[in-house]
């Protein structure tokens, strides 16, 4: 009786022997059968390789060569406690495409997947790679801006052809882009030099790491038991390293979560003691929500002159102090009435006697960019009366 030619493992091939069967690239023709090729067995009417699930394995209750989530067990390789099968993997539970127990809840493993169907699928504003849930705007994520516009999700990213990539001098570390220089970020100095911008920081083995006596804090090394630097005390223990601070949730914070109260000089008995918008509170000036006390006057957390937000700041040319954790200019701009602009430019100092910009000159006395004779400042901007005239 003659079988119809199918090329699938166990049936009939017309190929010399030893060439590849149509239906399974993993059998090869034998005297007219497909049969497994060498370094692979037969599961389920296909060739399955060799230490992968389903497959060959020499040794028991040791881990297959070629799935590390898969076991040894009788000669076969099954998926360890806590995976399951997929698509010829052993893929662990509660991540991509992995079994879940709640449905409509976020998987424990992959909080960027949800339960679906006993099955952990992407949620909306996330996609696969890799195994994993990728949230957009985020480090591989999908983004909509023009190329080279930060990413939403990361602020070392960049939108380029519509996937967010480490901008340049960041590196990606564990699914973020981390700026070189700082804690976690590439270096290239000696072994024990310290990074060039978290200068608490020592380079080793091409990365920057917190030496002894220091912890990272929201991204920065500081030194333990100091103001905003790790603790060991009890909650509400006073710190050893910085007068007035106090243990909370294992780092060192002024009481109050403002850096006023750490400072006996901005002490109040009422609120004309406290200087504008901050009212007396508990013997101590304090700013509204979204305001820290800096230098005596309340100024928006993250922005210019405010307090650093989770070591960063909003704004042009302004960046985070990472010693005094204040938000100040960034080199060759300074702070004029708010706002950080550049040297040579309206408002800020002359640079080389000299100013940029239509109508700006430079005082000689004051060193200053200041309008020319004949022109107002208007939005930053010098202006003639007539120009002023013009609807915009």
């Amino acid at each position: 009786m003659l079988f119809p030619v199918d090329e699938t493992l166990g049936g009939q091939c017309t190929g010399a022997n030893g060439t590849p069967c149509d239906a399974d690239i993993n059998a090869v023709c034998m005297g007219g059968m497909c049969m497994c090729a060498a370094g692979f067995r037969g599961f389920q009417g296909v060739c399955v390789s060799d230490g992968t699930l389903n497959g060959f394995c020499a040794v028991d209750g040791m881990e297959c060569v070629g799935d590390q989530n898969a076991v040894c067990d009788e000669n076969v390789c099954v998926c360890k406690p806590g995976f399951n099968p997929y698509q010829g993997a052993c893929v662990q539970d509660e991540t991509l495409n992995g079994q879940c127990a709640i449905p409509g809840a976020l998987c424990e493993v992959d909080i960027n997947a949800m339960c679906l169907n006993g099955m952990c699928i992407c949620t909306g504003g996330s996609v696969p790679l890799n195994g994993m849930c990728i949230r957009d705007g985020t480090l591989n994520g999908l983004c909509t801006g023009a190329n080279g516009t930060i990413c939403s999700g990361d602020m070392n990213a960049v939108c380029m052809g519509g996937m967010c990539m480490c901008a340049p001098d960041t590196s990606p570390r564990n699914g973020a882009c981390v700026k070189d220089g700082t804690v976690r970020g590439r270096c290239s100095g000696a072994d024990g030099t310290p990074c060039n911008v978290d200068m608490n920081a020592v380079c080793m083995d091409g990365s920057c790491r917190c030496p002894g006596g220091f912890g990272v804090v929201n991204g920065v090394c500081m030194r333990s038991e100091s103001l905003g630097g790790k603790c060991s005390g009890a909650e509400g223990s006073m710190c050893t390293g910085f007068s007035g601070a106090v243990c909370m949730g294992g780092v060192c914070r002024c009481p109050g979560n403002t850096i006023s109260m750490c400072k006996p000089e901005e002490m109040c008995m009422v609120d004309s003691d406290c200087p504008t918008m901050a009212t007396c509170v508990s013997g101590m000036c304090m700013c509204p929500p979204g305001f820290s006390l800096v230098h005596n006057t309340c100024k928006k957390v993250g922005k210019y002159g405010g307090e650093c937000f989770n070591g960063r700041c909003a704004g042009r040319d302004v960046v985070c102090n990472q010693t005094s954790r204040i938000c100040v200019c960034k080199s060759g701009s300074v702070g004029v009435n708010g706002r950080c602009t550049k040297v040579g430019r309206y408002g800020s100092e002359c640079l080389n006697g000299r100013c940029e910009g239509r109508g700006v000159v430079c005082n000689r006395t004051s060193g200053m960019c200041v309008c020319k004779s004949g022109c107002v400042s208007v939005n930053g901007r010098c202006m003639t009366k007539g120009e002023r005239r013009r609807p915009y």
